[in-house]
This record gives structure tokens, sequence and C-alpha cells, in this order.
């Protein structure tokens, strides 16, 4: 699905324009759903599909109980937890470091390999 959806992430030059293509970006400040406005939206890349599919993605990870990125989400939610005062927010903002942390993992190996 995630290659379905961002092409080669050779296109890529760094993680963080698979985050944006993804909506998980930080743009002029804010994070890209925040926009109510439909031109910055547009201008910002966002696509609530794609953002959703990674929000799918993301819990079904934590719920398979995969071993390394689930120690790495209750790691992140326990930090979080720590700085934020209502813990559904700390649970989302450690979903959404998790999410930036798969798509960093899958670039990485996508740009570790030779596919040609």
């Amino acid at each position: 699905t995630i290659i379905a959806e961002a092409g080669d992430l050779m296109n890529y030059d760094n993680p963080a324009k698979l985050w944006k293509r993804f909506g998980l970006a930080v743009l002029d400040g804010e994070r890209q759903r925040k926009c109510s406005d439909a031109e910055k939206a547009l201008a910002h890349g966002y696509c609530p599909r794609r953002r959703a599919v990674m929000a799918v993605i993301t819990d079904n990870v934590i719920m398979a109980k995969d071993e390394h990125y689930r120690e790495l989400f209750l790691k992140r939610k326990a930090y979080e937890e720590l700085t934020i005062t209502f813990k559904k927010h700390a649970n989302l903002r450690a979903k959404r470091w998790l999410a930036k942390r798969i798509l960093l993992n899958i670039w990485q190996i996508w740009h570790s390999q030779d596919l040609t």
C-alpha cells in the first residue's frame, strides 16, 4: 500500500519528503492536517486518504504486537505522557511518531538496495 501510494521511493531524496506525501510533515509550523484553508492544504499536498492509510498501518503494527515497533511505541508514549496533560494526546502523538519511524525504515531499506 505504501509503495502504491508513494511510487518508487528512490524519487524521495530523504524521508521527510515521504512523510510529507503521507501527511505527517510539519509545514509552516503546523501539521499538514491542521490546514482549514483549501488552497493552503493543496499547496501542502495533503491527502486525507494517504494519511488514513498510514493511520491504519500504524494501528495494525501496534495491535499485531510486533515486538520491535511496539516497544518503540510504548517508549515514545511514555515520553509523550511526561510532557502532555491528556493521555489520548500522548497516544496520538506517539502513533504519529511511529508512523514516521515506519516510513523512515522502509525508505532506508529501499535506498540501501540496488533495485536496478
